[in-house]
């Protein structure tokens, strides 16, 4: 056993690591070395021991205190000696932000406990004593110790204190100074922060000092005063040297211009705060650079407002982009860990998607915050639009990209609710299990991994790490922010629904009515994100996006429900239109009126109805009663409409004589839609017959011509051809082909026409109306009804009975064949009239009233 020995059991309680880069035993031998690192919150152990005869053991050990950034922050020196004659001996040296405490160490073997710890309680880089007592440091250009008064600042050493200066660029015209209200926003922001120190306190004191006048406690007014070392700066458009490209965004940014500021006489480094302060300049912009601003490193303590090119200005860019960059100089990227932006499940003001306007959580807009939760992550190549980013994000807006926003040219949309379906494709529907799509724009379709911004904060980096002014940061920096053109990308919260409205063509007629297929266009408006889909449905057939016009055909009422959706997924109320065709015309019903003593027509409408009452005369024109005998006869015009403006015309011939009136069906003409096209096809028809037949005579023409002459040719050719023999004969072939032309055209007129559908049988339905509830008691009336007279010959006789009290409506029916009347032909798609339901010359009625 050693004479002398010396175990060291060394715990590292901070959040650096312990790389050793040095030491060496005096006197001894290693039992076992120390070793090359010793992480955060872990132990270690290294011994020791004499190596001859009445000796002792002496060395030391050298590790440098790394921070979580890889930024050195200095050296923890331990020694020890345990000699043989004489009292064991220890040092420990650290930076004054961080300490050891030594435990044990007596005796021949002796065991000695270190704890190596931050000289902070809240691990915010600030010694407790600074905190209790404030603390003099010298800056070392020649001012001197400069006393910081951190008690009178407010620093807690029971929570973190986060110190920043801001100088300020003006003129006579304009100043770049912080307002209050943005300065209360961020004080704000720190204070609810969900961070936890190793105290158990909740959140984080911000303190920023923009000026004597400034307000350094928002709870009390006070401002900043004498404590106060910020200062206003000259004017400067293009502040120091920025590399830019074709949208004038900085890709990279020389900070010799801010060292010359920050290291003047007079300047931020000759206030001796670089350990404690961070240091800010809020100027016009960065060289001719339109970046909202830049930080230095990441972390660090040096950044820049740049937001001269942002109009207008509010207080909300202003605070978003004052914590981005000092989110910055306090360990976070744009992505959270990592670079990558406009990620939609991180939710942070680091994020572009909310520097500018701010975080919407439970219907708050405008939260300028960090993110407190590390949502689901997003596969872009597989999106589950059915999950949105997870349950975490319940009540949280989330913002994502679609291509076909802003009127085509793209932009990021909110969504209100991260976990409830997103969109992702931007096509209207959250349905898709899977779908593959680039949601923040970068070109790829990429992991996109979530961040906790409060759990991951580093408040000790840059000078504030005991260095001070031994911090050396770069010259040259690539890290620079948002633009005003991408921040135009990103959209604000939209919780208003978009605004659908239908229009008909044709329009409906004044009672709501169309006689025709109706083109049902869906026009849809949104004020923020842009409409993403219109869906509709007619009669309850399930709903389906809409992109052109909607027709409906059938005859009827039919409910055409639709809305629309818009990219920030808010759904539209359902509207409804009612869409009423009515394409047949109208029926005629044929009475004998005893109260009118007259032949009265009535129009009878089943779908869109028409108007009560007797159909007045459109025009009387004396005539002859050639069909029964008389020569004494009226014929008379009807024109019939229904409310969808369908019009059925009737010719009527009417015949009265003292004991009877007679009426016969002369003309029915229907000017209906389908009544309309079937004109057209057979038009179509009939002309393409014309055009045929021209070429077919055209061909024997050429034919017969070019044959004559062949025979000519030859008769020359023998000799045997005579010139005014020749002329003669020309003449009898000319006169006989005309005979046969003149021959063949009469021929053709003769010939039936190929069937065109017009000449069919059909059914002739005659009503007669019985009883006393008719308009006018009919004692006494015999009414006899005749269907096809030529043919078919069936006459029906009542007489009916004072006593009679109920109405029966009778119907005859019976076939006639019918041809072609008029303009406008039959057509089997109408329902036609009661009382004859095509033209005809065939059908009759007559009503003879006995004494």
């Amino acid at each position: 056993m050693a004479a002398r020995s010396t175990r060291m059991v060394f715990y590292n309680d901070s959040d650096t690591t312990l790389v050793r880069i040095g030491g060496a035993l005096d006197h001894g031998i290693w039992k076992r070395q120390p070793p090359a690192q010793i992480p955060p919150l872990t132990n270690a152990n290294w011994e020791s021991e004499s190596d001859g005869v009445l000796t002792g053991t002496e060395g030391h050990v050298d590790y440098e205190i790394r921070l979580a950034s890889g930024q050195g922050a200095g050296t923890c020196h331990i020694y020890w000696d345990n000699p043989y004659i004489g009292s064991n001996e220890y040092d420990e040296t650290t930076p004054e932000t961080f300490r050891v405490k030594r435990l044990g160490g007596g005796g021949d073997n002796a065991v000695v406990r270190l704890t190596f710890s931050s000289s902070s309680s809240a691990r915010d880089g600030i010694p407790d004593e600074w905190k209790q007592n404030g603390v003099s440091l010298d800056p070392g250009d020649g001012s001197g110790p400069q006393f910081i008064d951190l008690p009178a600042m407010g620093a807690d050493v029971n929570r973190p204190d986060i110190f920043v200066q801001v100088d300020w660029m003006a003129d006579g015209t304009h100043s770049h100074a912080l307002s209050a209200a943005v300065i209360k926003t961020l004080v704000d922001a720190f204070a609810a922060a969900p961070y936890t120190s190793p105290t158990g306190s909740v959140g984080i004191n911000l303190h920023v000092d923009a000026g004597p006048n400034s307000i350094m406690d928002h709870a009390t007014g006070t401002t900043w005063g004498a404590l106060s070392r910020a200062r206003q700066l000259q004017e400067v458009t293009n502040f120091g040297v920025a590399v830019v490209d074709a949208n004038n965004s900085a890709t990279s940014y020389n900070w010799t211009a801010f060292d010359v500021v920050r290291n003047q006489p007079g300047g931020f480094r000759s206030t001796g705060r670089a350990p404690i302060f961070r240091y800010a300049i809020s100027g016009h912009q960065i060289g001719v650079a339109t970046n909202s601003g830049i930080a230095r490193t990441i972390p660090g303590s040096d950044m820049i407002i740049s937001l001269a090119s942002f109009s207008p200005l509010t207080n909300q860019i202003t605070a978003g982009t004052f914590m981005h960059e000092l989110g910055h100089l306090l360990g976070l990227d744009h992505g959270g860990a990592d670079g990558v932006n406009n990620k939609p499940n991180y939710v942070s003001v680091m994020n572009y998607l909310w520097q500018t306007i701010g975080l919407t959580k439970g219907g708050v807009t405008g939260i300028v915050d960090f993110s407190d939760e590390a949502y689901d992550q997003l596969f872009e190549g597989s999106l589950d639009e059915r999950s949105g980013v997870g349950s975490k994000a319940a009540g949280v807006a989330i913002s994502h990209w679609v291509p076909t926003a802003a009127g085509g040219t793209g932009a990021f949309v909110q969504v209100a609710d991260g976990s409830q379906p997103v969109d992702w494709d931007g096509d209207g529907l959250a349905t898709s299990p899977s779908v593959a799509f680039d949601v923040n724009n970068d070109a790829g379709q990429t992991l996109l991994v979530s961040h906790d911004d409060w759990a991951k904060l580093r408040l000790v980096g840059g000078a504030i790490s005991g260095l001070g002014a031994g911090y050396a940061p770069p010259v040259h920096t690539k890290t620079a922010d948002i633009t005003p053109e991408e921040a135009d990308l990103v959209l604000p919260a939209d919780t208003t629904p978009p605004v659908t409205t239908a229009a008909t063509a044709p329009p409906p007629n004044a009672r709501g009515w169309h006689r025709t297929d109706v083109a049902v266009t869906l026009t849809a408006t949104d004020d923020v994100s842009g409409v993403a889909a219109t869906f509709a449905e007619v009669d309850g057939g399930g709903r389906a996006p809409v992109t052109g016009p909607l027709v409906v055909s059938s005859e009827g009422v039919h409910l055409v429900v639709f809305g629309s959706v818009d990219h920030s997924q808010n759904l539209e109320p359902d509207k409804s239109l009612s869409v009423r065709i009515d394409k047949t015309a109208p029926e005629a019903v044929i009475r004998f009126d005893p109260l009118a003593d007259d032949v009265v027509v009535l129009a009878r409408d089943g779908l869109s109805g028409a108007d009560p009452g007797a159909v007045p005369v459109a025009s009387r024109t004396d005539t002859q009663w050639t069909v029964f005998g008389s020569d004494v006869a009226e014929l008379r015009v009807y024109r019939l409409l229904d409310h969808a403006d369908n019009a059925t015309t009737l010719t009527l011939k009417v015949r009265c004589s003292p004991f009877a009136y007679e009426a016969s069906v002369v003309g029915l003409v229907y000017d209906d839609e389908p009544h309309r096209e079937e004109r057209a096809r057979h038009e179509r028809e009939q002309a393409e017959r014309e055009r045929s037949e021209r070429e077919r005579e055209e061909r024997e023409r050429r034919e017969r011509e070019e044959r004559e002459e062949r025979e000519r040719r030859e008769l020359e050719a023998d000799g045997e051809y005579d010139a005014a023999t020749g002329r003669e004969r020309e003449e009898r072939e000319q006169r006989e082909r005309r005979q046969r032309e003149e021959l063949e055209k009469h021929e053709r007129q003769a010939r039936p026409e190929p069937s065109t559908g017009f000449a069919t049988p059909n059914t002739l339905v005659f009503e007669r109306l019985t009883a006393r509830a008719a308009p006018g008691a009919l004692l006494g009336v015999r009414q006899a009804v005749s269907i096809d007279r030529v043919s078919v010959r069936r006459t029906v006789r009542a007489r009916y009975d004072a006593l009679d009290d109920y109405s029966i409506v009778q119907r005859e029916t019976g076939q006639a064949p019918c041809a072609d009347r008029g303009p406008a032909p039959a057509s089997m798609d109408h329902r036609g009239l009661v009382l004859v339901q095509v033209v005809t010359l065939r059908g009759g009625l007559t009503i003879e009233e006995t004494t």
